[in-house]
């Protein structure tokens, strides 16, 4: 008999197809994220579980699938969904899938920065409208990306990639990690700066860093007033990387009078119900391109 598989969403058919060939796959067969004690009850005798960021997966979870469990492998390069702690203490390993995503998810960091400063899902959307009647000089007037500073915020595979095709358009980079990488520095004549003159000189800031204690609202209203007026800043990181809730209500009002653009991967899901019923001009949302068509995300431009 082989052993039981639990996949918590519908993946790739040639995915499945491979651990079919070695295991009794079950498929969760809606395509929506299961709750909580649907999750519990489904992992329940399985010796391995495939799960996607939306599955939190803690000790709890480990303890209804019960001891024969011996790996839970996260559809994702990110595992902020994983209890590390809970699953060493019983002899549960976990596995991501760093590297697959680094090119994909820095194209569209790239095509973010360049949606934004064209302005072109607000274009589209007029044009859609019916409201357009011909061309206009100073209609849609974005802002130019060719030798303007770009800021890095996470130098890891993901933040050189993007710095990297950004010398295409003569940026310069400007970046602050961790660690400074001087090897970088000398292949793309990057800039190694603290977080206030990032904040400062960035006319795009692009946000690459892992979701911890030390980066959870890295981004918040004092940071969006350091930027320049009409930065952009692209969130190309976990969402609770930039604070939200408590100043997106005030977009587009003489409280908040920066009209730079936020662009941000998260799901829909997680916006407010005001936010979700109401989309005025400053507020957008797309699909999401991951490594393949069709896996959905949703982008956020937001006026601040």
């Amino acid at each position: 008999m082989k052993p039981s598989v639990y996949v918590t969403r519908a993946v790739p058919e040639e995915t499945l197809a491979a651990l079919r060939a070695q295991f009794d796959v079950e498929v969760n067969p809606d395509d929506r994220v299961l709750s909580r004690a649907e999750l519990m009850e489904k992992v329940k005798g399985r010796a391995a579980v495939v799960s996607l960021l939306t599955d939190t997966i803690d000790g709890a979870v480990l303890d209804a699938a019960g001891p024969q469990c011996r790996i839970v492998a996260n559809y994702a390069v990110g595992y902020n969904n994983f209890d590390v702690a809970a699953a060493t203490a019983r002899g549960v390993v976990l596995t991501n899938t760093p590297g697959v995503l680094d090119n994909a998810t820095a194209t569209h960091t790239i095509a973010l920065m360049l949606a934004a400063a064209r302005r072109i899902p607000e274009a589209d959307r007029y044009v859609r409208s019916g409201a357009w009647h011909g061309w206009a000089p100073l209609q849609f007037i974005g802002q130019d990306v060719d030798g303007k500073v770009l800021g890095v915020a996470g130098l890891g595979r993901i933040g050189r990639n993007v710095a990297r095709k950004a010398r295409a358009f003569d940026m310069q980079i400007i970046y602050t990690d961790a660690v400074r990488n001087e090897a970088f520095e000398a292949e793309t004549g990057a800039r190694f700066v603290d977080k206030a003159t990032l904040l400062a000189e960035s006319d795009f800031l692009t946000l690459h860093t892992p979701l911890m204690p030390e980066t959870h609202h890295y981004i918040g209203a004092a940071e969006l007033r350091a930027m320049k007026p009409n930065a952009v800043l692209v969130n190309a990181s976990r969402g609770p990387v930039v604070m939200r809730p408590r100043w997106s209500r005030r977009c587009g009002t003489t409280r908040s009078p920066r009209p730079a653009w936020m662009c941000t991967r998260t799901s829909r899901n997680w916006l407010p119900a005001w936010q979700r019923s109401r989309t005025p001009w400053w507020c957008r949302t797309s699909p999401r391109r991951r490594g393949r068509p069709g896996l959905p995300w949703a982008r956020l431009l937001h006026a601040t």
